[in-house]
């Protein structure tokens, strides 16, 4: 297995696809839909155009520590999971999958010099081997499940209002409290499967 840190780096000059203004969208918002719907219904209405002639820089090519979640808001390092994501159970059990990212993004965190209190899973994605169900997706990759392949646009996973939304369903009633006097970050946690 090559992983894609091992890569020479290959910086590009290319043109993105962006999420093109359109009226449709003042009536209804953009969405993309990752289920089976009924034949002739689209399973998303998303318009696109491409953007301008854009020089990509690899980040393969930084050293180690160059990239900090502090400095950049993201991160990028190697880090080989023990813990079984055979199925749902195994995932969200104690010491199970879940667990391990609460741990890796604290050890992350603190290795920046950041003090870290809590940790929380927001939400997280399951992906079945079970050819018999709705979503299969034999190798976890995301090739063989087209709903949740990589996507090819620039997008926003999160923006300031849905993150302030998250942030007050996971805390609750305390949230005006700890964003008083806290810092709390919404992090995304991708794992390339190469």
């Amino acid at each position: 297995m090559t992983s894609s840190l091992s890569l020479p780096p290959q910086n590009i000059w290319t043109r993105l696809r962006y999420l093109k203004r359109s009226n449709i969208y003042k009536a209804i918002r953009p969405y993309t839909l990752a289920c089976k719907v009924d034949e002739g219904f689209p399973t998303n209405n998303l318009l696109f155009e491409e953007g301008p002639l854009e020089h990509l820089t690899d980040i393969r090519g930084l050293k180690s520590g160059e990239v900090t979640l502090e400095k950049n808001g993201f991160t990028m390092i190697q880090h080989r999971f023990e813990q079984s994501t055979a199925d749902e159970e195994a995932i969200k059990e104690p010491g199970g999958y879940l667990d391990a990212i609460k741990q890796l993004a604290r050890d992350v965190l603190s290795a920046e010099g950041v003090q870290v209190e809590q940790v929380k899973v927001i939400n997280w994605v399951f992906r079945t081997a079970k050819k018999d169900e709705m979503f299969a997706n034999a190798d976890m990759t995301g090739q063989d499940f087209r709903a949740f392949a990589p996507d090819t646009y620039v997008h926003n996973d999160c923006n300031y209002y849905g993150g302030d939304k998250r942030i007050r369903a996971l805390l609750g009633a305390e949230t005006d409290t700890i964003l008083a006097s806290k810092r709390v970050r919404l992090i995304k946690y991708v794992t390339n499967f190469i």
